[in-house]
């Protein structure tokens, strides 16, 4: 699929959606959104760019990002399903910045792909992999850290990923 098409496919899902959206749900700055419009949303689901990512991610690029849409309640999980019960937060990247996740920054880079580890980290904090999102110019150093894990008494391998 061409650059062309994927416009014409994203508009029509735009279109095609934009009917079965209310008027809560209006795109808008990512910096005008408050924290009353934020309010109801319990662990949203969030796409940056369409790339799946959490709350603390959006908050930390909101300043990034350019175009934001909020949609709640029943709505949400008619639209997006079952994993969106808790609201979603639809966010578009500002002009020049690039968004990327770990799974495709582990496919670019053979020293992360080949690093065996029993997680990831970004700054310290375990992170699900599956939705790691990054500005590529946010990243500080690439390291690799042990932790004792309280449970079973074992050593714990992850690789931390600190930011700017």
């Amino acid at each position: 699929m061409n650059i062309t098409s994927k416009i014409i496919a994203l508009c029509a899902i735009t279109l095609a959606g934009a009917a079965n959206v209310s008027a809560q749900s209006k795109v808008k700055p990512a910096t005008a959104v408050t924290a009353q419009e934020l309010s109801g949303l319990n662990n949203p689901l969030v796409l940056i760019n369409d790339l799946k990512t959490d709350f603390q991610t959006f908050t930390r690029y909101q300043s990034a990002l350019q175009g934001v849409r909020i949609v709640k309640g029943p709505e949400a999980a008619k639209l997006y399903g079952k994993e969106a019960a808790g609201g979603v937060i639809l966010a578009q990247p500002a002009p020049g910045s690039r968004f990327m996740t770990f799974a495709t920054l582990e496919a670019s880079n053979d020293a992360i792909r080949n690093t065996k580890r029993d997680g990831v980290t970004i700054d310290g904090k375990v992170k699900p992999t599956d939705r790691i999102v990054l500005r590529q110019s946010d990243i500080k150093e690439i390291s690799t850290v042990s932790v004792i894990d309280p449970v079973t008494g074992s050593e714990l391998m992850y690789l931390n990923i600190n930011t700017k």
